[in-house]
């Protein structure tokens, strides 16, 4: 009977409101990849001014300065996030296991996918993978941290430290290559050639071959997310709300988009290129 009389757990609303801030500039973003993309050609080459305007609007925000300053934003909010609710979640080790279960599920479907309609959208190692890896590195520091350190403010001195040498890392390899790492998430830019960093680690020139459909190395994200995992600690410490007086229904189109993110994530690709290669089907006669 105690149980029941307990008040149901609330969830801190302004990180669902971040997330779901973020997952919904992530479909804009996929919807101005598709059609300016994969769709480009046949929307253009159908001489309707309604369809062949939208695609070269689409074409000119992947390489606008919009795009170079605001894709790494939401990109950092995703990341930053996502460390942020290690606090508020149990057994992170399982569950970034499960995430990189799902992220290899999504490797396999969408290489079905390309053999079938002849064009490379395989996510090898895309923004799951790279998310899982991290969850999962964190569960590890953690626990290491856990075991040398006495109090919430020791471990986030420890997570602080880790994110300074990640950027360390990351700024030194950037530097010495000439990446630039806001172009390298508009597609564009100087890459590694190779090296043992190739790929999973850091940007290279064979990010096409490496993960075409989405690709997300651990440098610098990993990054972004230890700055998350080094603050929940501090910011939530009773996993209650930072701003509880701002609660209220007006968030609630976020927040709730915010609770359901890997779904969102995961559907609206799917949704997207079958709604745009529907449409392009009924006035080109082709899917692409």
């Amino acid at each position: 009977m105690e149980a029941l009389l307990k008040e149901p757990k609330k969830r801190v609303w302004e990180v669902d409101f971040l997330r779901g801030f973020a997952i919904l500039l992530v479909v804009l973003d996929h919807a101005m990849v598709d059609l300016g993309d994969i769709f480009y050609g046949a929307w253009v080459s159908s001489d309707i001014a309604g369809l062949v305007n939208a695609a070269e609007s689409a074409s000119n925000y992947l390489v606008s300065d919009i795009r170079t300053i605001w894709h790494p934003i939401f990109v950092f909010i995703f990341f930053f996030v996502s460390g942020l609710s290690c606090a508020l979640s149990k057994n992170n080790f399982v569950r970034g296991f499960k995430l990189l279960i799902v992220a290899q599920i999504v490797t396999v479907a969408t290489a079905a996918v390309s053999a079938i309609i002849e064009f490379d959208l395989t996510i090898s190692f895309g923004v799951l993978h790279a998310l899982a890896i991290s969850i999962i590195i964190f569960s590890a520091v953690d626990f290491v941290a856990t075991k040398f350190s006495k109090t919430k403010q020791e471990r986030t001195i420890f997570y602080l430290a880790l994110s300074v040498f990640i950027f360390v890392l990351s700024t030194g390899i950037f530097a010495r290559t000439g990446i630039d790492y806001t172009k390298m998430l508009s597609y564009g830019g100087k890459m590694l050639d190779k090296g043992v960093f190739e790929g999973v680690f850091v940007y290279t020139k064979a990010m096409g071959r490496v993960s075409p459909g989405d690709y997300f190395p651990l440098l610098p994200h990993l990054g972004w997310f230890a700055i998350g995992a080094a603050l929940s600690a501090v910011l939530y410490p009773d996993k209650k709300s930072l701003l509880p007086k701002l609660d209220g229904k007006w968030h609630y189109p976020l927040t709730i988009t915010g609770r359901f993110t890997l779904l969102i994530y995961i559907g609206e690709q799917v949704v997207l290129a079958l709604l745009l290669a529907l449409i392009t089907y009924a006035v080109t006669g082709t899917f692409f």
